[in-house]
């Protein structure tokens, strides 16, 4: 496997986002469970008429493949990102891969980072979780949606930017990439 670090970088973290956020997909796959028993229950009932009793297993197909239309996007999309989603921290820059495959990579470069914000909801505090907000020299900000252990994360971050000042006079990773 090829690893993507530049010389004398080393991983210190990496993490996906915090697994509450596949609560709101489990109550989705709940509801179109519920959705297509009832659909499929109401097909089936005798007291229909005559013309959808004889129309039924159309209409069931119909509206259990809407049902599986649904469970993919609601369901099946927000559990494959979130398996294939991951926040690194390596000495040298802050980094979120998507993909399993084909995977695209997006980070900063510590050195470039001018602040870290943390924000949480109610429920990320409870949790422990939080979005972290990172501003590079340029002004631009990136947002690392539900880390896990925020408050260690932002430590581990802020720990690692001010101690590597004095490792880039070299230039091996001048400018931040993907931002």
């Amino acid at each position: 496997m090829r690893t993507h670090y530049v010389t004398g970088e080393h991983l210190l973290v990496r993490t996906r986002a915090h697994p509450s956020v596949l609560i709101r997909p489990a109550w989705y796959l709940i509801l179109w469970a519920g959705a297509a028993g009832l659909f499929s229950g109401v097909l089936a009932s005798y007291t229909m008429p005559d013309f959808i009793r004889s129309a039924s297993p159309t209409l069931t197909t119909i509206g259990l493949g809407l049902i599986a239309i649904g469970v993919f996007l609601t369901v099946i999309r927000p559990l494959w990102q979130w398996l294939v989603s991951r926040y690194e921290i390596t000495t040298h820059r802050v980094a979120h891969k998507l993909g399993a495959i084909a995977v695209k990579r997006h980070w900063v470069a510590l050195h470039s980072l001018v602040s870290l914000k943390v924000h949480q909801s109610r429920r990320q505090r409870r949790r422990g979780s939080g979005d972290l907000h990172l501003m590079n020299s340029r002004g631009q900000t990136w947002v690392l949606h539900d880390i896990p252990e925020i408050s260690e994360f932002q430590t581990l971050v802020d720990t690692e930017r001010f101690g590597s000042h004095g490792r880039y006079a070299n230039g091996s990773l001048s400018e931040s990439r993907g931002l």
